[in-house]
């Protein structure tokens, strides 16, 4: 199973660099198109106040995007850290369960005052039925609005809906609908320190509320704070944040295996084309 991991791993990586050459040469006159590559390693996979992968469970995220002015386009793969580490097949199993594939495209302009931006995802799930082949499939298509203010502390809303692919059984025995499942956030961010030669030192907070009937949870789901530098480097840009998080509502504990308090960090390299 590593090495399945590992030859996967292998050609996401390189379908990345191909799509990406791929695109920089049809452009390399106009240079209207700018493809950054990125690599991210998360120590915990936080998601609207849950630790998707368990406690202390990494993720590894590969992504690709295209950006044509105010537009993108986008692909990323998560794949859990504990997928290499296992030892059993059955163990592997579980984790290659939760490997996620996200296509996304956006639209994001500044307009002085406010920032605008809206997007739609497809968030899959390929190998969801890898332990059980009656599981219900996870994926859903994801649909966002944000708008910004351009002002001390850029206070942000923003507000996604999920639509899920396939309706799963409640704890009723009826089927809980896919088109109810709505997450509200507020942020705040503000950049301490940005020197000229592309160093910033950011803290950042926001909290959200989720309503999550196919997961029959609903409430105040998350507050975070978080603190993170970057570097720019010519093409390349470098990135470490660390993050504090509580699980607020009981819905939203219950799924995060009780846990209240949660610590994690995450270190990425960005080449952009």
């Amino acid at each position: 199973m590593r090495m399945i991991f590992q030859k996967m791993l292998a050609a996401t990586v390189l379908i990345t660099f191909i799509a990406a050459a791929t695109l920089s040469d049809l452009n390399a006159d106009e240079k209207n198109i700018k493809v950054p590559i990125s690599f991210t390693y998360s120590s915990t996979y936080w998601w609207r106040g849950i630790q998707v992968n368990g406690k202390g469970v990494g993720v590894l995220w590969s992504a690709i995007a295209a950006e044509f002015g105010d537009f993108s386009i986008s692909y990323a793969a998560g794949i859990s850290e504990d997928w290499i580490s296992r030892e059993s097949s059955a163990e592997e199993d579980a984790e290659k369960v939760k490997t996620e594939m996200d296509y996304g495209i956006s639209f994001s302009r500044d307009m002085e005052v406010i920032t605008l931006s809206i997007g739609v995802l497809y968030a899959q799930y390929p190998y969801y039925d890898e332990v059980n082949p009656d599981a219900t499939n996870p994926s859903f298509l994801e649909g966002s609005l944000a708008i910004g203010l351009n002002t001390l502390l850029s206070p942000t809303i923003e507000f996604y809906y999920d639509y899920f692919i396939e309706a799963r059984e409640g704890s009723d025995g009826n089927d809980v609908p896919v088109n109810e499942d709505y997450y509200a956030k507020l942020s705040f961010s503000q950049d301490l320190i940005a020197t000229k030669d592309g160093f910033t030192f950011t803290i950042s907070a926001w909290v959200g509320y989720y309503h999550n009937p196919y997961f029959e949870a609903e409430g105040w789901s998350d507050a975070v704070a978080s603190m993170g530098i970057a570097k720019g480097e010519g093409d390349f840009s470098f990135s470490a944040g660390f993050y504090y998080g509580r699980t607020l509502s009981g819905d939203f504990r219950k799924a995060n295996g009780g846990i209240k308090n949660n610590l994690w960090c995450d270190f990425g390299i960005t080449y952009s084309l």
